[in-house]
């Protein structure tokens, strides 16, 4: 349980945050968590973590599920620690991520209808064929517009 005010140093963050010090370490790296450096260390300080680094692990798990590059996270997060992320800037970026991630579930959704196609054809059940895969106009896109999986 977090207590106020709390003040961990990166091993006790990793724990208390659920990932590994080396999660820890290239999430620093990349600019995505910025811990301030504490008393304690001499000369070489040590990076001490607070709910504020938490919570910012939280908005990366959330980022992260919606599918966003740790680069979008990044500026986020500075937008947001800068406090100049405006509503409205939020509002197009998320009406923005709600359409792609819809336009997502819709080629899913063509996929598994896709592969339940292809394991009757290959059931040999009655009626079925086998099925032609459109595909999406995606970077993964390979020459024609469909794709047969025959082998």
């Amino acid at each position: 349980m977090v207590k106020e005010n709390s003040q961990w140093l990166i091993s006790e963050f990793a724990q208390e945050a659920g990932i590994s010090t080396d999660t820890v370490r290239f999430y620093i790296k990349r600019g995505i968590l910025t811990p301030q450096y504490g008393n304690k260390g001499g000369a070489n300080p040590y990076r001490m973590f607070t709910e504020d680094d938490l919570e910012d692990l939280r908005t990366v798990k959330v980022c992260q599920l919606l599918g966003l590059t740790l680069s979008e996270i990044r500026e986020i997060l500075e937008l947001s620690r800068a406090g100049s992320m405006r509503n409205n800037e939020m509002a197009v970026r998320v009406e923005k991520r709600r359409a792609q991630l819809l336009q997502r579930m819709n080629e899913i959704r063509d996929l598994v209808h896709y592969l339940d196609s292809k394991l009757a054809w290959i059931r040999r059940e009655p009626g079925a064929e086998q099925p032609r895969l459109k595909l999406p106009n995606s970077k993964w896109k390979r020459g024609g517009d469909t794709h047969n999986l025959t082998t």
